[in-house]
């Protein structure tokens, strides 16, 4: 829990794998972690009838065998989306 107060709650996540496979290829092997931009604030559902955010590292990885750079992909919030799916 990063933050709280009367209206909002701040939750921070992690990935649980270290690397993600690659969309183009489906290789783990080739993939390396790159760095991160700043982490993503997710709009989630409500908790004790406080606005709830996750606050979600935003890792970049790359392909070697590709050569391309991706962002890791959630499941429950497409891409340069600001809402959760179940919100």
């Amino acid at each position: 829990m990063l933050f709280i107060n009367a209206q909002e709650v701040h939750l921070e996540a992690e990935p649980v794998a270290y690397k993600q496979p690659c969309p183009l290829c489906g290789s783990e092997q080739g993939v390396k972690r790159n760095g991160q931009n700043q982490p993503r604030k997710i709009r989630h559902l409500n908790l004790f009838g406080k606005r709830c955010y996750l606050v979600l590292p935003s890792l970049r990885l790359a392909c070697s065998r590709c050569h391309i750079g991706f962002v890791w992909t959630y499941s429950f919030v497409g891409p340069k989306e600001r809402y959760s799916r179940l919100f």
